[in-house]
């Protein structure tokens, strides 16, 4: 049996930091485990599940993208910004552009969307929730299934969205298209990320 030297307590953050160590895109609780120095079931105490894990380290690398800015700045010039943001927190956590594009979420990361469709409403009065929706995907989508890989130029991507997002606009005539409800969307969304966070174990409990 292997000598396991591991520290007298063990957190959340510290599982968290491992992942992000690792890689969102190729860890395992086991190498998550072995990279802390503690056994699998310790691990464990913590998670419910490498899903919830997953979420947890993604949602936590997204609340350091900045989501605010300026009230005077257009509504193409922010998206611009967030996901100039978002591209950057995806190129340095491989992973995070397949978790942000396809889920399933951890809550917090709902609020990363809300927050983004709350902002282009203030900008864009005359949108509603789905179709504030609808900018805010299409430069997501754009810049994380394009644009994020290593190496890749960023003004690539800031030339793409600042062409293609007031033509999206202008196609759309300020609505979304039948079909696309945030709303009911977003409740689907929350009830799968409850499913995903199942319930959580006692934090800060003590390794054995």
């Amino acid at each position: 049996m292997r000598s396991v030297g591991r520290p007298a307590r063990l957190s959340l953050p510290q599982i968290l930091d491992a992942v992000e160590a690792i890689g969102v895109d190729r860890f395992t609780v086991k190498g998550v485990a072995d990279h802390l120095r503690v056994r699998d079931s310790t691990v464990y105490n913590y998670i419910v599940s490498r899903e919830q894990l997953r979420a947890d380290t993604c949602a936590r690398a997204l609340a350091r993208v900045p989501l605010q800015f300026d009230e005077i700045t257009p509504w193409v010039d922010y998206l611009i910004e967030v996901n100039r943001g978002l591209r950057e927190a995806a190129s340095n956590l491989p992973g995070l552009a397949d978790y942000y594009l396809h889920g399933p979420y951890a809550h917090e990361t709902l609020s990363v969307f809300d927050t983004q469709i709350a902002e282009v409403r203030r900008r864009l009065p005359e949108a509603d929730d789905s179709y504030a929706f609808v900018l805010a995907s299409h430069a997501t989508t754009t810049t994380l299934s394009f644009f994020a890989a290593p190496g890749m130029e960023e003004n690539a991507a800031i030339r793409v969205l600042t062409e293609t997002l007031p033509a999206l606009h202008r196609a759309l005539g300020g609505h979304a298209p039948a079909g696309i409800d945030w709303p009911a969307l977003r409740t689907s969304l929350a009830a799968q990320a409850s499913r995903s966070a199942g319930a959580h174990p006692l934090q800060g409990r003590r390794s054995e």
